[in-house]
């Protein structure tokens, strides 16, 4: 009887095991994905990128391990200096997996980490530096912005509410974060366009000098707030996104304390006392 159990339980974990191998999604090509991880282990970028892009680039091939070999690939055209691929990249992919919720939130983090230079040569757009003295310099940070805004957007369309839970309320906090301005927190005030890309601006080589943390006020001098709208569609200007998107995160446990933190900290960098003087605003007693 003893015997029949122990052949029973075995049974059973064998099942088990059987049924998680045969859910757990795996690329078309796993030996290519293999490759690939070797080559960029030793730092045979070209034919690791080219791997990654191989498997990346088929429609059929969704599997855990995308988001880590998006990004993988991402940082073999950084080693390889071929930065300025970056945008037709990420393009490329998106286009094959534009219903994956987390293909799409990885296309924002790459527009937010991504160099913010590059030059215009017969009106088109190199991301990185020029080899030679050719193009003009330009600033791509307030169009990679946009484009970070609106793939988090698409993301959250892709999500459930119930069955993504979790992974759509941390969207909603990097939404949150990619709807701010560091260090120019009033721009908050303003209602950005996101039906369309901005311009490229002329690069300024400065280091932040003029920027302020502090309040905007309006034509009376009373400190600019933002409320909290009905949806992301109602709200009058970035701060209220910015207010909605921290709201949404907050709807789920996980989540809450990292949302109010976050509400609190602008708070305090705009309105704390402490705050103030050090950015000059009230004179210190010697």
């Amino acid at each position: 009887m003893k015997n029949i159990i122990l052949l029973i339980v075995f049974f059973i974990l064998s099942l088990t095991q059987f049924t998680q191998a045969q859910s757990t999604p795996t690329p078309r090509n796993p030996g290519t994905r293999d490759s690939a991880l070797s080559n960029y282990s030793k730092g045979n970028y070209k034919d690791a990128f080219e791997e990654f892009k191989q498997i990346l680039l088929d429609p059929s091939s969704e599997y855990p391990d995308m988001i880590s070999d998006f990004e993988l690939a991402v940082s073999c055209l950084n080693s390889l200096g071929n930065i300025n691929q970056l945008d037709s990249f990420i393009a490329e992919v998106v286009s094959q997996h534009h219903d994956n919720w987390k293909i799409l939130k990885q296309a924002a983090h790459l527009y937010q980490n991504a160099q913010h230079q590059g030059y215009i040569v017969a009106g088109n757009f190199n991301r990185g530096y020029s080899h030679g003295n050719d193009g003009k310099y330009v600033s791509s940070a307030a169009r990679d912005r946009i484009q970070a805004i609106q793939f988090f957007l698409k993301s959250i369309e892709k999500t459930s509410p119930t069955e993504d839970a979790i992974g759509r309320a941390y969207t909603f906090l990097n939404l949150a974060e990619a709807l701010m301005f560091p260090h120019e927190s009033w721009k908050l005030q303003h209602l950005s366009d996101l039906n369309k890309l901005p311009n490229y601006e002329d690069y300024q080589y400065s280091h932040g000098e003029n920027a302020s943390n502090l309040a905007p006020v309006d034509n009376k001098g009373a400190p600019v707030y933002y409320s909290l709208p009905t949806s992301f569609e109602t709200a009058k200007n970035d701060g209220e996104r910015w207010r909605w998107a921290l709201s949404q995160a907050q709807k789920v446990e996980s989540y809450r304390v990292s949302a109010q933190l976050n509400f609190a900290t602008f708070l305090q960098q705009q309105f704390d006392v402490q705050t103030l003087v050090q950015d000059g605003f009230f004179p210190v007693d010697n």
